[in-house]
């Protein structure tokens, strides 16, 4: 699995026969935007969104987006906004309820994608999940996302091999200039000495069952 970051709350997750991408509405509202890219599936963790169809259409990204792989994925891009569990060619996405919360699993590396992690969201929801191998997740604060103090337990509850903080202050976003900045976050939970900078993160079962490996914060560069 290959995780790559197109800025604020939008990743490209690529597994072997299906690919991801996450809230890419939200990276266009907050005035970023994103060259053409291919995925079979498109997360949407806005509730506002739940219940309504055409949603990439609406925002009028759909010619954003087209199909990585028609004869092995889905045949079209499939956008989910509802709870509920689907299965895409081995792999498992399920949004448990309403809130933001996504798992994502391919069997061997379970993902969890936190990207609508609101301030008043209840972090017992996140007990007992098992194992977490990523844990994908807003780090801005503010009135927008959960507390810096919220993210450190649940980083704490999941212990994750890997996290990639999203959601912080980015100064060619106009729509983020009230959050706290990627270095805020590194102060607040103790990892400014220990994050790296990557252009991707590619995680195999071997790298997350590595009993050795400390927790590494990878802060992922924006796709240009």
């Amino acid at each position: 699995m290959k995780i790559k970051y197109h800025g604020y709350c939008t990743f490209r997750i690529i597994g072997k026969r299906v690919s991801i991408i996450t809230d890419p509405v939200s990276l266009f509202e907050q005035g970023g935007s994103m060259s053409k890219t291919k995925a079979d599936i498109c997360l949407i963790s806005d509730p506002e969104y739940i219940g309504k169809s055409d949603v990439l259409k609406k925002a009028d990204i759909e010619n954003k987006i087209e199909v990585r792989r028609k004869k092995k994925g889905p045949g079209k891009v499939f956008v989910i906004v509802n709870p509920g569990e689907y299965e895409f060619g081995g792999l498992l996405i399920r949004r448990q309820t309403e809130d933001g919360v996504y798992f994502i699993d391919d069997g061997s590396i379970r993902v969890l994608y936190l990207g609508g992690l609101t301030a008043d969201f209840d972090i017992k929801k996140l007990k007992d999940l098992g194992d977490v191998d990523v844990l994908i997740v807003p780090v801005g604060d503010g009135d927008r996302f959960a507390s810096l103090q919220k993210v450190e337990k649940i980083v704490s509850m999941t212990d994750p091999a890997f996290v990639l903080p999203c959601g912080y202050k980015d100064k060619d976003l106009k729509g983020t200039s009230e959050l706290k900045t990627i270095e805020d976050f590194m102060k607040e939970v103790g990892f400014s000495e220990s994050h790296e900078t990557e252009k991707s993160l590619k995680v195999t079962k071997s790298t997350v069952d590595d009993d050795q490996k400390d927790l590494a914060v990878v802060v992922l560069q924006k796709l240009k």
